[in-house]
C-alpha cells in the first residue's frame, strides 16, 4: 500500500460533471466519495459562490480512499453576511486510515482560509478537528419524543437491558425489544391525538405546499445567525440528497444514501386573505426500519403559533406511522400541554466546532462583538438524516 496521498478539491458547481465521471470509472473503485443526488443538490445551493469548494477526496494512486465534503455557507450578522463553510462526510477507508490520508484532507481543508464549522460528529472526529485548532462552539438542545415509551412493559424492558448491560459489560440482546401491545398502543396514541390535532387546528388556515413563501411580517434577525431564508429553505425542499427506493450507489457511499422513506414536507399558515404568515418543514425518514419525523424549519408570527405547529406535526406523525419525534426546544412548552406525551421526552443536543481562518476574521469580529449564532436543527447536512 503506497503511502502517497494526493488531495483533489472539486469546486460546487462542478460536482454533477465529477460525479457522473467518478461512476464512469467505477469497476476500479472500492468506495464513493459522493453520491448523484448530493453532487446535483449541492450544485444549486444558492449560498454558494463561483470556485467555491464541494468535495476533497484522497487518492492514492488512482484510487479513491477517502472523502470530507464541504457546504458554502453565511453568517449574518445585523446587515453583514459572512461566507463560511460546514464540513460532513469525513470518511477514509479502514485500511488507509495509519496512512496520511486523515491528515491531508484536514491540512487542505484548513488551507482554503475559510470559516470553518463542524456538526453532528462523533467524537474520534472532536478529538481530531481539536488537534488542528478547532474550538468548542457551543451546543443545541433540542427534544426527543420516544413514542416506545408509551408501552410501559416495553420501557421497562428496555431500561433493565441497559441495566444489565451496565453490570455484566454486555451489550443488551435487543434494544428494541418491544411488548405484543407496544403497536397497538402507539397507534391508539397517535389516532387520538390526531383527532384532537383536527380540532385543535378547526381555526387554522394550513396547507401543505411543494415550496414555501416568505412570511407577510418582517422577520427581525437574531444578531448572529446562520442564514437560513426562504430560498436556503427552498433549496432544500427541491433538491433532497437522499432518494426514496432506489439503487444504492456503486461503489457504496459511506453515509446515508438511499432509504426506503425519506421525505420533506412544507406546511404554511396562512391568513384570511390567503397570505403566508408562517412555515414549518418537516422531514420523515425511515432507517433500521424505524419511522423519525424532524421539525426542521419554524417561522411564525409570534411563539403562540408553537402549538398550532406541534399539532400539525402530529398529524404527519399519524399519517407517517412515527416511533419518534425530533423537536426543537421551543416547541418544550406545547409538548407539555400534551399530558400523554410526557413520558416519552427526553432531550438532546448536539455540539459544535470552529475554526477560524485568522485571528482577525469577520466571523471572529462578529462573535466577539455578538456572541455565538443562534444554532438550528439543520445546521451543515443535518436537515438531511
Amino acid at each position: 500500500m503506497s503511502n502517497r496521498i494526493r488531495i483533489e478539491a472539486v469546486a460546487t458547481e462542478d460536482l454533477p460533471q465529477f460525479a457522473r465521471s467518478y461512476a464512469e470509472q467505477a469497476h476500479s473503485q472500492v468506495i464513493s466519495p459522493i453520491t448523484s443526488a448530493r453532487a446535483e443538490a449541492q450544485a444549486k445551493n444558492p449560498l454558494a459562490s463561483p470556485g467555491d469548494v464541494g468535495l476533497l477526496v484522497a487518492y492514492s494512486g488512482e484510487k479513491c480512499v477517502g472523502h470530507l465534503g464541504v457546504i458554502p455557507g453565511v453568517l449574518r450578522t445585523g446587515q453583514e453576511q459572512i461566507p463560511m463553510i460546514w464540513t460532513y462526510g469525513l470518511f477514509v477507508q479502514p485500511e488507509y486510515r495509519t496512512s496520511t490520508a486523515v491528515l491531508q484532507l484536514m491540512k487542505r481543508l484548513i488551507l482554503m482560509k475559510k470559516d470553518t464549522v463542524i456538526t453532528g460528529f462523533n467524537e474520534p472526529s472532536r478529538r481530531l478537528c481539536t488537534a488542528f485548532g478547532f474550538r468548542d462552539f457551543g451546543r443545541l438542545e433540542f427534544l426527543k419524543l420516544d413514542l416506545r415509551n408509551l408501552d410501559l412493559v416495553s420501557a421497562l424492558t428496555r431500561k433493565f437491558g441497559r441495566l444489565t448491560a451496565k453490570i455484566t459489560g454486555r451489550k443488551p440482546r435487543s434494544e428494541f425489544s418491544q411488548s405484543l401491545l407496544y403497536v397497538p398502543i402507539r397507534r391508539t396514541v397517535l389516532g387520538r391525538l390526531s383527532c384532537r390535532a383536527s380540532s385543535q387546528l378547526s381555526t387554522v388556515t394550513s396547507q401543505e405546499v411543494e415550496r414555501v413563501r416568505p412570511p407577510v411580517y418582517v422577520e427581525l434577525p437574531s444578531p448572529t445567525a446562520v442564514c437560513r431564508d426562504v430560498e436556503t429553505v427552498n433549496w432544500m425542499l427541491d433538491n433532497p440528497w437522499i432518494p426514496e427506493a432506489k439503487a444504492p450507489t456503486h461503489p457504496p457511499y459511506a453515509f446515508s444514501d438511499v432509504r426506503n422513506l425519506s421525505r420533506f414536507i412544507a406546511v404554511e399558515l396562512e391568513n384570511e386573505r390567503g397570505e403566508c404568515t408562517g412555515y414549518v418543514t418537516l422531514l420523515v425518514t425511515e432507517k433500521r426500519g424505524r419511522r423519525t419525523l424532524k421539525m426542521l424549519d419554524v417561522r411564525v408570527l409570534d411563539p403562540s403559533q408553537y402549538e398550532a405547529v406541534l399539532w400539525l406535526a402530529i398529524l404527519h406523525a399519524k399519517r407517517f406511522d412515527v416511533e419518534q419525534l425530533v423537536l426543537p426546544m421551543e416547541m418544550e412548552q406545547a409538548v407539555g400541554g400534551i399530558r400523554v406525551l410526557a413520558r416519552t421526552v427526553s432531550q438532546g443536543q448536539r455540539s459544535y466546532q470552529w475554526l477560524s481562518n485568522s485571528e482577525d476574521s469577520r466571523m471572529s469580529r462578529a462573535i466577539d462583538a455578538s456572541g455565538p449564532p443562534s444554532f438550528s436543527y439543520v445546521d451543515g447536512d443535518c436537515a438531511y438524516g
